[in-house]
């Protein structure tokens, strides 16, 4: 029977040749997988095994040069096919942030091998959770180019009973999950295939077992009814028209008590154009109800420059408040970085809002429900150009945010797909992609506190400190390595 280098390290019987193929397509076959799991497919139980490719090409790799470019595949050929949308946004440039994500597999596959090198297989198996979280933490929130999109902790946006963990630790702690998995998995072919008299099965058990209890835990949490009480309402559309958007919402149906519209709902200059905000003011008294309004306000020290506003209006038309989107979208007019998190109170409970690419980053909701938040509220532009695909991804990680903080999300988007989400990610009513319309439902105000937002969320912090700290300690015993043969 042929032995395969990439499960038996040691063997010498494979040809050189054939060995570099093994490497080659590993990685590609792990990248495959883990671009599965995701929307359109959303195969989220291959997850589960979507890293063991990578990590045996890694843990067989003969230097450092080779585990690196083993991470490179794997990265160039996941991003590429998982955002082959970001062609539609930036031709050709996109082929730059294509590779300048695929680093980041490179870095963690890196960090394997270095951890194998010198502790061992099992350290580096052992290891293998805390690197991805840490780097991917860092990819994903840290860094001047952050993109939180397609962590493993989101590709399981389908897999509802084992997403309530998130309530616990959060998607970055859903990631870790999946990468012990894998790293248990690793650990048991590799002791299968060296016939280790010991128990290799005893990893993969437990943590199997882990993740079953998880899973169980998950199923009963979504047995709990969660009925809402006061009545909303959102619209889809990318016209960006006053007179369309009042339109609209005036025919949701009932009563609603808060009425979100997308972001750039409106393009006015909603601090300057009086008779713009005379007419919302009109509007939220004639429906009485709690109006948020997305449109630009000039940053006051800067007048050149403006920042992407949801502003909030009570029922009797008065202005409560305007939020300042936090996370503009790099190398698009987005406006000026917002600095604070204000909470709203109003008479149906505290209102947060997050603005579109703020939901992607985990620091926004949880300095939002640390303030106070009771319902959040999220307007969202998704322009129909950038393909069906890019609605389908982004709206799969509302649930996952809804379930952290066990808030209720009322999410319209400008052309798809508006979300009316609760506090256990149940889609309770969403509009497809490229349709014009409203969706109304029943939300509630909710005020616990989930372990999440007491501690979980700092999984993934202490993950990136312990990455600095491992790299920091390769780094100065390389140094000492090289001074003793100086």
């Amino acid at each position: 029977m042929l032995k395969l280098p990439f499960l038996h390290a040691t063997s010498s019987s494979v040809p050189q040749p054939w060995d570099k193929v093994l490497r080659a397509i590993s990685p590609l076959v792990g990248a495959v997988l883990f671009a599965a799991c995701f929307p359109p497919y959303n195969c989220w139980p291959l997850a589960f095994i979507a890293f063991v490719p990578l990590l045996l090409a890694t843990l067989s790799a003969k230097n450092s040069l080779q585990a690196r470019a083993i991470g490179l595949i794997f990265g160039s050929i996941f991003y590429t096919f998982t955002l082959r949308w970001l062609w539609q946004i930036f031709p050709w440039f996109c082929l730059l942030l294509w590779a300048v994500l695929a680093l980041f597999p490179a870095l963690f596959t890196w960090t394997i091998y270095l951890a194998k090198k010198r502790w061992g297989t099992a350290a580096a198996l052992i290891a293998a959770p805390c690197f991805w979280v840490g780097i991917e933490y860092f990819r994903s929130e840290l860094w001047w180019l952050k993109f939180a999109w397609l962590t493993p902790g989101f590709s399981q946006a389908a897999n509802l009973p084992l997403l309530q963990t998130a309530s616990l630790i959060g998607v970055y702690g859903i990631s870790a999950l999946i990468l012990i998995i894998n790293s248990s998995c690793c650990w048991l072919i590799l002791k299968y295939r060296h016939k280790t008299p010991s128990h290799p099965w005893k990893p993969a058990l437990i943590s199997l077992a882990c993740l079953m209890t998880l899973y169980l835990w998950g199923a009963t949490q979504l047995q709990q009814i969660t009925p809402g009480k006061i009545p909303v309402g959102a619209i889809q559309t990318e016209t960006s028209s006053l007179a369309e958007n009042t339109q609209l919402s005036q025919q949701i149906p009932g009563k609603p008590q808060l009425i979100v519209w997308p972001e750039y709902s409106l393009f006015e200059f909603i601090d300057e154009d009086t008779e713009t905000f005379q007419k919302l003011s009109q509007l939220a008294a004639q429906l009485n109800t709690h109006l948020i309004v997305s449109a630009k306000e000039k940053v006051p020290e800067h007048p050149d420059k403006f920042y992407n506003t949801a502003l909030l209006l009570a029922p009797n038309g008065k202005k409560i408040g305007s939020y300042y989107k936090n996370n503009p979208v790099q190398y698009f007019d987005d406006g000026t970085p917002g600095k604070k998190f204000p909470v709203f109170p109003t008479e149906i409970g505290k209102i947060g809002i997050a603005i579109c690419y703020d939901m992607d980053f985990s620091h926004v909701l949880i300095n939002l429900v640390k303030n106070g938040a009771e319902i959040i509220a999220i307007p969202t532009y998704d322009a129909m150009w950038w393909t069906p695909l890019q609605h389908l991804q982004h709206s799969a990680m509302a649930p996952a945010r809804a379930i952290e903080h066990r808030r209720w999300i009322v999410r319209p988007t400008s052309s798809g797909i508006s979300q009316i989400i609760d506090p256990y990610g149940r889609i309770q009513t969403s509009l497809p992609v490229g349709e014009t319309g409203v969706i109304s439902g029943l939300i509630d105000r909710r005020t616990d506190i989930t372990l999440y937002n007491i501690i979980g969320y700092r999984i993934p912090q202490s993950c990136v400190f312990l990455v600095i700290m491992y790299l920091g300690i390769e780094l100065l015993m390389a140094i000492k390595f090289r001074s003793k043969i100086a």
